[in-house]
């Protein structure tokens, strides 16, 4: 997510909320390398992408999907799961969140993430955790508004902050 101070004049509806299938990995992939390219780090080529991101999804992680009523990808969150000897369960690790910019700052941030709750705990994850720049205010709050925390928060010079709530 990023700061984007005015709302798109048309609000995106009807939006649909699921985990990328197979056969949805190319166009997980542009989303990918858009997000990338905002920070400057891609530096491939998209089809080397598309296989990375299907090996992820093939070892157990997730690309939890936003979709438009013309079945257009909006946002993506790439999530993780693994065994936690600290918490003697399953956690879920949120890797990446990316909305297009042109459909920001209508809630699809919220309940993409409230999506990524809900397939952790059908998971019985005992915990999600995830981490965003500090600079990055809109997630903080976000997220902060949606009962995680953040014990590095209160060092203003981290260049991100760790996130985490129980489920």
């Amino acid at each position: 997510m990023s700061d984007q101070s005015e709302r798109p004049s048309q609000p995106v509806q009807p939006v649909t909320f699921h985990v990328a299938a197979k056969t949805e990995m190319a166009s997980v992939s542009s989303l990918f390398v858009e997000f990338a390219e905002m920070f400057g780090s891609f530096d491939g080529a998209i089809d080397q992408v598309a296989d990375r991101l299907g090996e992820v999804a093939s070892s157990g992680g997730e690309f939890l999907i936003a979709k438009d009523g013309e079945s257009q990808m909006l946002a993506f969150i790439q999530q993780r799961y693994r065994y936690s000897a600290w918490e003697a369960g399953l956690t879920a690790y949120v890797e990446d969140v990316y909305v297009r910019e042109h459909v920001r700052r209508q809630g699809i941030s919220r309940k993409l993430t409230e999506f990524a709750l809900s397939r952790a705990r059908e998971r019985d994850c005992r915990s999600i955790s995830l981490y965003t720049s500090s600079g990055n205010r809109q997630a903080m709050e976000l997220y902060e508004g949606m009962g995680f925390t953040s014990p590095t928060a209160r060092y203003p010079d981290a260049p991100s902050y760790y996130y985490s709530r129980e489920l």
